[in-house]
């Protein structure tokens, strides 16, 4: 059963990083997945499916304004001369959808290009307060209430605080079964 957990888990959050993921069997019978295979070690690629995820009827933040886009408001697209970040985004779960989770466990994902200097960390934002910090951009999230939840990331300056990039919000609505009367 653990096995079949660590699969599930697998599957779920390494095609959001659009790894290849390998199959193998040590000496002692125990069956690993991962995405780098130990050398000398006849592994074996396993097919993913892409997570489900369902459409809903969420209404699209408005676009932005033309101060947004130069970094006077919520969202920054044009790189600044000062942070070097071209791409920073938020890439699951995608805008508008909704996302059947019984237990609440989400993970969101990040696109930032170039990689992050080891002078700025990475700020995750729901429903607009910080959950989560780190120099990552993948976050785990666990025991997400059901419902439409926003979220945006921001790169921030470790000395100073300041924020260099911000992320579009996203909204997604979690889907959870409820049980009772």
């Amino acid at each position: 059963m653990n096995r079949f957990l660590l699969l599930g888990f697998l599957l779920l959050s390494l095609p959001l990083a659009a790894q290849q993921i390998y199959r193998y069997v040590d000496e002692q019978g125990n069956v690993t997945f991962t995405s780098e295979p130990p050398p000398g070690v006849d592994a074996h690629p396993v097919s993913v499916s892409p997570v489900n995820a369902v459409g809903s009827d969420i209404i699209a933040p408005p676009p932005a304004t033309s101060a947004e886009v130069e970094g006077e408001g919520e969202i920054t697209e044009e790189p600044g001369p000062e942070t070097g970040y071209q791409t920073f985004a938020i890439t699951s779960p995608e805008e508008g959808t909704a996302v059947r989770s019984n237990n609440g466990d989400i993970t969101i994902s990040l696109t930032l290009d170039p990689a992050l200097r080891e002078s700025d960390t990475i700020y995750l934002y729901m429903d607009g307060a910080k959950i989560a910090e780190g120099d990552y951009v993948s976050f785990f999230l666990q025991n997400v209430n059901r419902g439409t939840h926003l979220v945006h990331a921001e790169v921030r300056d470790r000395s100073s605080g300041t924020t260099l990039k911000k992320t579009r919000p996203v909204s997604f609505t979690v889907q959870r079964v409820h049980v009772g009367g």
